[in-house]
């Protein structure tokens, strides 16, 4: 196949940039094969290019692949940090190694022995020269930043919600609490982590950033040290990080066991993915209970039964005294548009996807959402309704054991590694589109004995591809970057044509064929897992649909009276892609796989 010229140009950009060939591959769909990218590389010697590269671009280059990732691991952040390190040593390098630099150096040093000696003799003491000394190496100095630096950012940045958001921030009369229902992925963390910077650089303040994993809670400081580099050229450096003026940035998760120890105003992210949402806020409201601290949560919905929806409802106020229990909150409609400060004194907003593009954001085509996921899913992905779980086949509290902050680090997992895993076998799970719908593939990662947990790995999510396109995908998977054990396919519609194709090169494929008994046994195989906390995936923002997608399961019964599972799905829509195609992967075990007497469930004959 010939590719055309801009092709290879991308390719060729991303790979002198540090990104590697498999991520290429997902970036620039249009090449068909990995080992492509390998035959350019090699013919155009693109590997003697990086190598005879000054090492501060491939290093920067590297670090601006990484900045630019979304959904970072926990290796990610440590290598951007290590980065950091390293761009700041090779400057150093290069600026001793130059022409006349101990010339420089000696110019360097007479011109500061002069100027100390100008401040002798206008009466300054040596313990001044040493203040002085230590005022000029500032570590994170941003003591030049003004309020007007900040103001000229946001006004060209900002959508219409995240300026109400501003704005309540500002308002001293509302701004003490504030308790915000989203849609997805309309910038609440960019903005939140944004506003936090200003406000450490202009009043000095500490921002403490809570979530329900580390990793999650970094992403904020990943954002702000993105800030300050892109937006003024300075390099903040540590983790928490400490600023010239004494505030610091500090990124937490509810297990830190010093957590107590900090004080500021907190950012509360997800609170409604968040398990043990009470601990979760007695220890973040601990840290900020003088009244000079602001909270500050926001979250997409889960369910009716996470601890946070009292909290949102107001009926935990309300049931805190008996002449509470008749007053009246706002309803989620009221609550769209500008918000309210309800009675408990919390300003809370609704921001639907609507919403948001109605207030300017136009990165969505939202009718085409609208027929890419089912009313259920958009309802509660995009228009901020909660799922009722006692409907769902899973519950809430099973799904958040299975999110594991530090599955990557347990397993030594590198996705940027052309072999994740090495030789280990691991499982492939394929969920075919429907009309609109994304095709997903989820790779686990089975147990080696004695271990027991299933770990997902690696998540696909692929749109308007072809069936031959993502046979070829999963082709790549199979011969260059894992040892797959078994591969499970939905066969019903275009997932036919891609079983028929891998089917080819991967002889032992099984084919799903949708039945009510057939449903059954998926969700009890995964909810035996889940039991007996044996299923995990990463605790991160890209995963957090998972467990989204199981939420959405809910038994059914057929015409015939069979008990059965659904989630609103047919020929035209195809929902909780994500759980289906990991059901697919697990397929590879029994029913009753330890022994008949500790299985937890079977099908009667």
């Amino acid at each position: 196949m010939a590719y055309s010229e801009e092709t290879k140009t991308a390719a060729k950009i991303l790979f002198l940039r540090g990104v590697k060939p498999p991520q290429i591959l997902i970036e620039v769909p249009e090449i068909n094969n990995v080992r492509v990218i390998y035959n350019w590389a090699e013919k155009e010697n693109w590997w003697d290019q990086i190598k005879h590269l000054d090492p501060r671009v491939s290093t920067a280059r590297r670090f601006n692949a990484l900045i630019d990732k979304p959904n970072k691991t926990d290796n990610d952040f440590k290598e951007i940090d290590m980065l950091m390190k390293a761009m700041e040593r090779l400057d150093k390098v290069k600026w001793i190694n130059e022409p006349n630099s101990k010339e420089r150096i000696k110019e360097g040093k007479e011109e500061a022995n002069q100027r100390a000696s100008e401040r002798n003799s206008e009466g300054g003491s040596n313990s001044g020269r040493k203040r002085n000394r230590k005022k000029g190496s500032k570590k994170n100095d941003i003591d030049h930043l003004t309020q007007a630096d900040f103001d000229e950012k946001f006004s060209k940045m900002l959508y219409g919600y995240q300026q109400k958001w501003r704005d309540a921030k500002n308002n001293p009369e509302i701004c003490r609490t504030r308790l915000i229902l989203k849609s997805r992925q309309i910038g609440a963390t960019w903005y939140f982590s944004a506003e936090a910077f200003e406000d450490a650089v202009i009043n000095g303040d500490n921002q403490i950033f809570m979530s329900a994993s580390r990793a999650q809670a970094e992403i904020f400081l990943s954002y702000i040290k993105g800030f300050a580099l892109d937006w003024f050229g300075i390099e903040l450096k540590g983790n928490p990080c400490a600023l010239s003026n004494g505030a610091e940035l500090i990124p937490l998760s509810a297990s830190s066991s010093s957590v107590n120890g900090y004080h500021g105003h907190t950012y509360n992210d997800e609170i409604f993915w968040v398990q043990g949402f009470k601990k979760f806020k007695d220890i973040s409201s601990g840290m900020s209970t003088h009244k000079k601290w602001r909270r500050t949560y926001f979250s997409t919905p889960s369910t009716v039964n996470h601890q946070a929806y009292p909290f949102w409802s107001g009926d935990e106020w309300k049931g805190s005294k008996k002449a509470r229990k008749d007053i009246e909150f706002p309803t989620i409609q009221q609550l769209r548009g500008d918000g309210q400060l309800c009675p408990d004194k919390i300003w809370r907003h609704v921001v639907t996807i609507e919403d948001a593009a109605n207030d300017g954001c136009d990165l969505f085509d939202v009718e085409a959402l609208r027929e890419e996921y089912g009313e259920d899913e958009f309802n509660n992905l995009f228009m901020c309704q909660f799922v009722d779980d006692q409907q769902s086949a899973f519950k809430l509290s099973k799904l958040q054991q299975c999110a594991n902050d530090a599955l990557y680090e347990e397993e030594k997992i590198n996705l940027e590694n052309e072999r994740p895993v090495g030789n280990r076998p691991v499982w492939i799970g394929y969920d075919p589109a429907r009309t609109r719908d994304n095709s997903v593939v989820i790779v686990v990662l089975p147990p080696l004995p004695p271990e027991t947990r299933h770990k997902c790995i690696e998540k696909f999510t692929w749109l308007d591809k072809s069936y031959t396109w993502q046979a070829e995908r999963i082709k790549e998977l199979v011969e260059v970057r894992y040892n797959v054990e078994h591969i499970g396919i939905d066969v019903s519609g275009q997932g036919r044509g891609v079983f028929d194709i891998v089917k080819d090169f991967y002889f032992n494929a099984t084919p799903i064929t949708y039945s009510p008994e057939k449903k059954v046994e998926l969700v009890l195989k995964a909810k035996d897992l889940m039991a007996s906390n044996d299923l995990q995936w990463p605790a991160t923002e890209e995963w957090k649909g998972m467990t989204q997608s199981f939420l959405l399961i809910k038994q059914d019964v057929t015409g015939g009276g069979q008990t059965t599972y659904k989630a609103t799905r047919n020929n035209t829509n195809g929902h909780a892609d994500e759980s289906w195609a990991l059901m697919h992967a697990i397929d590879k075990n029994k029913l009753n796989r330890k022994d008949t007497t500790t299985s937890t469930w079977s099908i009667a004959a």
